[in-house]
């Protein structure tokens, strides 16, 4: 499944590469990378939703090193956990992506009695490149 997802990302990637001028090009490979790092992270949400119903607290190791390995495919630097119940997404330094290039979303669990609630923040400044709920 996983060979799968990074096979059609990279397939979309050269296919919108392309097309069209070097401008729609880049704009094409960055919409790409974020949909890339969004089903990266949401994978991880569960993780650190998943520790904290079990532990009730958060922790750097809810997200395991094995898991954090497979993360780091072509536009995704590092995913990590913290202790102030944080998913942290890192792009890398691409020029590819100039927009993302080092940019992190980042994810922050608010626990209530019976659900678990999410808050995603940017260092993005093009926040027509994220979702409308990611600030």
């Amino acid at each position: 499944m996983k060979k799968r997802l990074i096979a059609s990302v990279l397939l979309s990637s050269l296919i919108i590469t392309g097309c069209g001028d070097k401008e729609d090009a880049t704009e094409g490979v960055q919409k790409v990378a974020i949909v890339q790092g969004m089903k990266t992270i949401s994978l991880f949400k569960t993780q650190l939703a998943t520790y904290y119903t079990e532990h009730q607290k958060c922790n750097s190791n809810a997200i395991s090193s094995g898991d954090r390995a497979l993360t780091k495919i072509h536009y995704v630097q590092d995913v990590i956990s913290n202790d102030q119940c944080q998913v942290v997404l890192t792009f890398k330094n691409d020029p590819t992506i100039p927009d993302l290039s080092g940019k992190q979303i980042i994810l922050t669990l608010l626990p209530t009695n019976h659900t678990h609630n999410w808050q995603c923040t940017s260092t993005v400044t093009r926040k027509d490149l994220l979702p409308n709920d990611c600030i």
